[in-house]
């Protein structure tokens, strides 16, 4: 069983990163818009995406970290198997699909302002997906309580 929540994490994570990388290839084919709100008539609309992009990554980031990260610490006390996968599941895949989701909005706000902000902003949250979403067979066994990890 958790055979299966460790190979359905993992498919969910490569599915963030593809997602991230298709917005890549999106911005660089132009079929994304570059620079759109680079140019001066439209430095308000670049400056309020800057401010979008920094804020939503401020904000995610440590929200994620503590809130999701204490769900997925322990299990719960009166959780048979079958719940507590469950419960493993739906906060790993909240906190991957948030943060995939700003990585892929801060790399949109990086295309459309030509801006670094939105690319470092994206970098963040990539960088901490690799560090705390990345699914591992070890981290389901502590949280299960098993001790062999026979997963």
């Amino acid at each position: 069983m958790t055979r299966r929540l460790y190979t359905a994490l993992r498919t969910l994570f490569f599915v963030s990163l593809a997602e991230a990388l298709l917005v890549v290839v999106l911005g660089q084919t132009d079929l994304l818009p570059n620079g759109i709100w680079a140019d001066d008539g439209h430095r308000d609309a670049a400056f309020v995406a800057d401010i979008v992009a920094i804020l939503l990554t401020v904000t995610a980031l440590p929200l994620l970290t503590r809130y999701a990260g204490k769900h997925l610490e322990r299990r719960p006390a009166t959780a048979d198997d079958a719940t507590a996968l469950r419960h493993y599941y739906r906060w790993s895949t909240i906190r991957l699909a948030v943060w995939s989701q700003v990585q892929a909005g801060c790399l949109a706000i990086y295309y459309l302002t030509l801006s670094t902000t939105g690319l470092l902003c994206a970098l963040i949250m990539l960088l901490a997906t690799f560090c705390y979403c990345r699914p591992n067979s070890s981290a389901i066994a502590r949280y299960m309580g098993d001790v062999d990890e026979q997963a």
